[in-house]
């Protein structure tokens, strides 16, 4: 079976997902290839053996021109090859190839990877979304709970298609935290607002404030480093919030530490709270969407967006009780599982093969 994925880039949790989709469909006897239409960063992992086709022209000041070529560009590589489907992430590049590939006979699998609940386009793009998802031969979401987006409009042909969790190559040695003298807090996001770090400096100040042996982790960049350096420097926390960067090696960083972290406003599936699960983490997390809760389980505390005090009471009961960390990190562990490659990618098959037939 030949599949081409589309993608916006090679970065962010779609560009992730597409890559580790490519990587492990090959593993399984698929032959997939990328297709990523903006390109602004080099892949997250080796890609050798891996048919890359990016769009280099996508460069003119013009949007239209851009999303003219971007369309031209999918048309000429599908007709060029023998692929059996495509799959395109982001609702913006799946109303491109549907509209690309009319008339072409090739199945279209529009693929969602983000909340398209809380995200649904506005104005002209929603009709362009509706009308190009009645064509599209299936739809995916990332969790049950988004399937009735746009009010159950393409239930009949959505399918639930999660992101993969890659298994961590080390996992939390709980036998070695007995007499741990700080309890380090990580998370690992975009330093941009929707991410909502700001809040869990906020959030952080007051866990400190009533345990000193505490430090929190944060990995990622972004445009509000600057304003997330001031407020550690506001709340005098130079020496125990750090802002680390970007990392290439996520699961090494996570694995040092002790509890997730997370106070988005919005998320699909979030990438790196997989991940610490995968290395056995317990999380405090905003459910800012019902799949959330789904994901975590009893691996970690899901509360409500916002109530900085229920977040900072589960955060310290944590902090307290080593069973208790103990006890819902190989949980989360344990749940991390369900997501491995070798699952989602029978899910995808069986999509696809439907789509084909």
């Amino acid at each position: 079976m030949r599949l081409l994925i589309i993608v916006d880039d090679y970065s962010g949790g779609a560009g992730n997902m597409a890559q580790l989709l490519a990587l492990n469909g090959k593993k399984q006897g698929l032959d997939v290839s990328l297709l990523p239409l903006w390109v602004k960063s080099r892949p997250r992992y080796n890609l050798s053996g891996i048919k890359c086709f990016e769009n280099r022209a996508a460069n003119l000041k013009s949007k239209v021109l851009n999303l003219l070529r971007a369309m031209v560009f999918i048309r000429r590589t599908v007709a060029a090859e023998d692929f059996d489907a495509v799959v395109s992430f982001i609702t913006n590049n799946s109303i491109l190839a549907v509209f690309a590939l009319l008339g072409k006979k090739i199945p279209v699998i529009a693929s969602e990877r983000h909340n398209i609940k809380a995200r649904i386009p506005e104005g002209m793009w929603r009709l362009l979304m509706r009308l190009a998802y009645c064509r599209a031969s299936r739809v995916t979401v990332q969790f049950e709970h988004f399937r009735d987006f746009d009010k159950g409009r393409f239930g009949h042909k959505t399918v639930v298609t999660p992101n993969i969790i890659q298994a961590a190559p080390a996992v939390k040695d709980y036998r070695r935290q007995e007499d741990t003298p700080v309890i380090h807090f990580v998370s690992c996001a975009r330093l941009v607002p929707v991410k909502g770090l700001d809040t869990m400096i906020e959030c952080f100040k007051k866990i400190h404030d009533h345990n000193p042996r505490t430090q929190l982790n944060i990995y990622g960049e972004g445009r509000e480093r600057k304003y997330l350096q001031g407020l550690v420097i506001r709340y005098g926390l130079e020496d125990t919030v750090l802002l680390r960067g970007k990392t290439s090696n996520p699961y090494a960083e996570l694995v040092k530490n002790d509890i997730y972290l997370m106070t988005s406003e919005q998320e699909g599936f979030p990438n790196a709270l997989g991940e610490a699960m995968a290395v056995g983490l317990p999380s405090v997390v905003f459910e800012c969407h019902e799949g959330i809760r789904d994901l975590v389980g009893a691996g970690g505390f899901a509360v409500q967006p916002g109530d900085q005090q229920e977040f900072m009471k589960k955060a310290l009961l944590l902090c307290q009780d080593s069973e208790l960390r103990e006890k819902m990190g190989k949980e989360a562990l344990r749940r991390s599982k369900r997501y491995r490659p070798e699952r989602v990618l029978k899910i995808w098959k069986k999509c696809i093969g439907e789509a084909i037939c």
